[in-house]
C-alpha cells in the first residue's frame, strides 16, 4: 500500500537524541540498570529510510538493529545503505507497524521519532502497546511528540495552510500555496506591530525555510495530534508504562531559573510531572522526548556525582544541527538555522558559566579546571574519559589530583552538563581526525549522497553537503583513491560539465589550489566525525 510518504519520502535523517547511549546514559543519572548498549536489542518504528537506525548499527556492530517502516521507497533506501555499509546487523521491514505482535521477541530500546503526532489516536495507542508488551525487563522505550502549549501556536499556521492549500489537487501545488498564504498573511496582516503581526513576522523566516518534505508531512497531512505532557505520562501509565525522563536533561530541572522562579515551582510541583509541565508553560514548549520504562522499577530522582566518575565527555559545539560545508570561501554572513561557517565554533566554557555554589576556589581550583576545560578544547570532536582528564591534567599540573578535587571537578562537570555545555558519552565513537592518504568517508554516509545531501556522521550527528563539488568528492572517498587521484577525478567531472569550477577566476597551478580546496573538505569531515579512515 503506497502511502505520501512515497510520494513525497522524508530526508534521510540522523536524531543525536534517540542514540540508545544517551538514553542510558539519562538511566545511568538516576541509577536506573539500562541494558549494555553495545549488545542492544534495538527497535525503531517510524525508520524512515533507516538513516537513524543504521548510522546505530553501524556504531554497534554486536546490537541487532531492526526499523520498521510503510514506505516501501524509504525501506528500499535503506536496504541500500544495509548492502553499502556490509552491516549484518541490521534488518529493515517494509509494513505499517500495527502489525508487529509477541513473535517480534523483546527489545533493549525502543526508538519512536517523529512519529506519535503524526499517525490516528488508535496507532498511538498501539505504539504505547508495543512498548508495554516487547521491552525487556529493563528496557527504555524512546517517544517523540509534538506538545502543547507551544503547539497552539503553529495549530493556527497549520489550519492557515490546510484551509488554503486543500483547494489545491496536486501536491506541489499545496506545498506551494502553503508556503504562499503564510507570506500573504505576514504581509497584509493590518497592524504588523500588534501582538499577532508580530507573531507572524517573527516566525515567517523560520517557515520559509522548512524543507518541503517536512513541510507536508508536519502542516499539511491528516494526523497532528498535539498533547500537554501531563496527558502523555497519564496515557502511558494506562500501559504500565512510567517516565524516566527527557533525552534533552537541562529541560528536567528548574536549576537554569531565577532564584524567585525556582522557589515558585518548587512550591506548586509536588512531583517531576508537575515540575516539568510547568516549565513547558513557562518555555512554551511544543516539543518533547520522552524516555518510558516499565511501572514497577522505582526510581530515584536525585542525580549523584558517582555516574560522573565512570563517563566521557566531549564539548558541545555550537553550530546547529545540519553544518553546511562549503568548499571555497564566503564572505563574513549571519548564520541562518541550517548553515555554518567553514570553521565550527566552540562556545567558550568557562568556570563561571557553571555556577558552582558553595565553593570558595583556591588558585589549584582554577587551574585545574581552566586545564580540564583545555584538555576538552583541544581533543575536539573527540570525547576523554574522567580518567584520562585527570591523568592528564596531572602531567600538565606535574601533581597528584587529589581525591576531594576529582569530586569537585566532577561537580563541575554536573553543572556544565545541566547547562547543556557539555555532552557525555559511554563509549568513544571511532572516526577519525587527521586527513589520510586514501581518506575513507564512512560507507552510509557515501550512499546517502547519491540520493540526498544530507549525511550521517560518528557523532550521530547530520552533515548537510549541499555542494555539488562536496557531494561528488564524498561518494568517491573509498580508500582506494589518493589525494592526487581525487583531484584528477574533479578535474573530470568539471570536463564532463557534470561539476562547474569552484574557482571565480583561473588560478595559476589549479591542481594546486584544488588540493587546498581538497584538504579544507576534507578537514572539516573528518572535525564532524564522517571519516573513517
Amino acid at each position: 500500500m503506497q502511502t505520501s510518504y512515497d510520494e513525497i519520502p522524508y530526508m534521510g535523517r540522523v536524531h543525536a537524541q534517540t542514540h540508545p547511549q544517551r538514553l542510558a546514559i539519562i538511566a545511568k543519572l538516576f541509577n536506573f540498570p539500562a541494558p549494555k548498549i553495545e549488545t542492544a536489542r534495538i527497535l525503531e518504528l517510524g525508520c524512515g529510510d533507516g538513516s537513524n537506525l543504521l548510522n546505530i548499527a553501524y556504531q554497534l556492530p554486536q546490537s541487532t538493529c531492526i526499523g520498521i517502516d510503510a514506505s516501501s521507497l524509504h525501506i528500499e533506501r535503506g536496504q541500500g545503505m544495509i548492502e553499502a555499509a556490509k552491516l549484518s546487523n541490521a534488518k529493515l521491514v517494509a509494513e505499517n507497524l500495527t502489525s508487529i505482535d509477541e513473535s517480534w521477541g523483546t527489545f533493549d530500546y525502543i526508538i519512536c521519532h517523529g512519529v506519535f503526532s503524526w499517525v490516528p489516536i488508535e496507532v498511538q495507542q498501539k505504539i504505547f502497546s508495543i512498548c508495554k508488551n516487547l521491552l525487556s525487563e529493563t528496557g527504555i522505550a524512546y517517544i517523540s511528540y509534538n506538545t502543547y502549549p507551544g503547539w497552539h501556536m503553529y495549530n493556527m499556521f497549520r489550519g492557515m495552510m490546510q484551509y488554503h492549500a486543500g483547494k489545491m489537487e496536486h501536491t506541489e501545488d499545496k506545498i506551494a500555496q502553503a508556503k504562499a498564504i503564510l507570506q500573504f498573511t505576514t504581509l497584509h496582516t493590518l497592524d504588523s506591530s500588534s501582538p499577532y503581526g508580530q507573531f507572524l513576522g517573527n516566525n515567517i523566516e523560520f517557515m520559509s525555510r522548512l524543507t518541503d518534505e517536512y513541510l507536508f508531512h508536519e502542516y499539511l497531512e491528516t494526523n497532528n495530534h498535539p498533547l500537554y505532557f501531563n496527558q502523555f505520562v497519564e496515557q502511558a501509565a494506562q500501559h504500565s508504562l512510567q517516565y524516566l525522563g527527557d533525552t534533552e536533561f537541562h529541560t528536567m530541572t528548574p536549576l537554569n531559573y531565577p532564584e524567585e522562579t525556582k522557589a515558585t515551582l518548587e512550591a506548586i510541583s509536588p512531583s517531576i510531572f508537575e515540575l516539568e509541565q510547568y516549565m513547558d508553560f513557562l518555555r512554551c514548549r511544543r516539543f518533547r522526548c520522552s524516555l518510558l520504562i516499565r511501572d514497577h522499577h522505582e526510581l530515584k530522582r536525585e542525580v549523584p556525582l558517582d555516574p560522573f566518575l565512570d563517563l566521557r565527555f566531549r564539548f558541545r559545539a555550537f553550530a546547529q544541527s545540519l553544518i553546511d560545508i562549503e568548499p571555497t570561501e564566503r564572505p563574513e554572513q549571519p548564520l541562518s538555522d541550517e548553515e555554518h561557517d567553514i570553521e565550527t565554533t566552540l562556545h567558550a566554557i568557562s568556570i563561571n558559566d557553571a555556577n558552582i555554589e558553595d565553593q570558595d576556589l583556591t588558585a589549584a581550583d582554577v587551574d585545574l579546571y581552566k586545564s580540564a576545560l583545555e584538555l576538552l578544547n583541544d581533543c575536539y570532536p573527540q570525547s576523554l574519559h574522567f580518567s584520562e582528564i585527570i591523568a592528564q591534567c596531572s602531567t600538565t599540573l606535574s601533581r597528584v589530583i587529589e581525591q576531594e578535587e576529582q569530586i569537585d571537578l566532577c561537580k563541575l562537570f554536573q553543572s556544565l552538563f545541566i547547562k547543556n555545555l557539555i555532552h557525555l558519552e559511554l563509549i568513544a565513537p571511532t572516526f577519525v581526525t587527521e586527513i589520510s592518504e586514501r581518506p575513507i568517508l564512512n560507507p552510509l554516509a557515501r550512499y546517502q549522497l547519491t540520493y540526498q545531501a544530507v549525511v550521517n556522521s560518528a557523532l550521530h550527528d547530520m552533515i548537510l553537503v549541499s555542494d555539488p563539488w562536496l557531494q561528488q568528492l564524498g561518494q568517491r572517498l573509498t580508500g582506494e583513491h589518493t589525494l592526487p587521484e581525487l583531484i584528477e577525478t574533479l578535474k573530470e567531472l568539471q570536463d564532463q560539465e557534470i561539476l562547474e569550477t569552484p574557482f571565480e577566476t583561473p588560478p595559476e597551478d589549479p591542481d594546486k589550489e584544488l588540493l587546498v580546496l581538497l584538504k579544507k573538505a576534507l578537514q572539516i569531515f573528518a572535525d564532524h566525525g564522517a571519516l573513517i579512515g
